[in-house]
């Protein structure tokens, strides 16, 4: 018997070294046969993810400058060489233009490719003409500062004596609107006037 289980056991052995030689075998035949192909993936996905480090490094770079750039055009805007660094990056520059037709309240001459600076100097335009109609046509289109431009609507009705007609204006804001507490509030305001 034990001699019939020792052959068993050997014969078990060699099973299982003759299935690692096996695999051992497919592997090295299909790197023999794929190895072009292995190492071209290899190098290709090396040098791609050298490539991203370096558009990384070049846009955080990039970026360092037009801030440099931005920061002294704040204290000297006459500075070409920084207006010309700035325009590198248009989002920055857009940011700059903004804050300056801000400074000057020169709101109209001003194109900007960002839909919430444009619309805030289209907001500032309509609230320095101090015409409720305006505003209201202003927060009637898609605008950014809805709300805001129908409370300042409703306070010039107000301070026009048009009570009617600011608490119509009150009445428009949202309810999920961060201002709405203060509508509530000049609505309140608005019940002990009497038209």
């Amino acid at each position: 018997m034990s001699i019939i289980k020792s052959i068993s056991e050997i014969k078990n052995i060699i099973s299982g070294e003759d299935s690692f030689l096996r695999g051992g075998m497919f592997l090295e035949k299909l790197y023999m046969k794929n190895r072009v192909l292995l190492f071209s993936v290899l190098i290709l996905g090396s040098l791609s993810f050298f490539v991203y480090i370096g558009i990384n490094y070049y846009n955080s770079f990039a970026l360092e400058k037009a801030n440099k750039a931005y920061n002294k055009l704040m204290k000297n805007s006459k500075d070409s060489s920084a207006i010309k660094e700035l325009e590198s990056n248009k989002n920055l520059y857009e940011t700059y233009q903004f804050m300056k037709a801000l400074e000057s309240k020169k709101f109209d001459k001003l194109n900007l490719n960002s839909v919430v600076l444009s619309d805030i100097l289209k907001f500032q335009s309509v609230i320095s003409s101090k015409n409720p109609d305006k505003i209201l046509e202003y927060a009637n289109s898609t605008s950014v500062l809805r709300d805001y431009a129908l409370l300042q609507a409703s306070m010039l009705y107000i301070d026009n004596k048009k009570y009617a007609s600011a608490r119509r204006t009150l009445k428009k804001i949202t309810n999920d609107s961060r201002i709405k507490k203060n509508a509530e509030s000049l609505e309140h305001f608005l019940i002990t006037k009497v038209k």
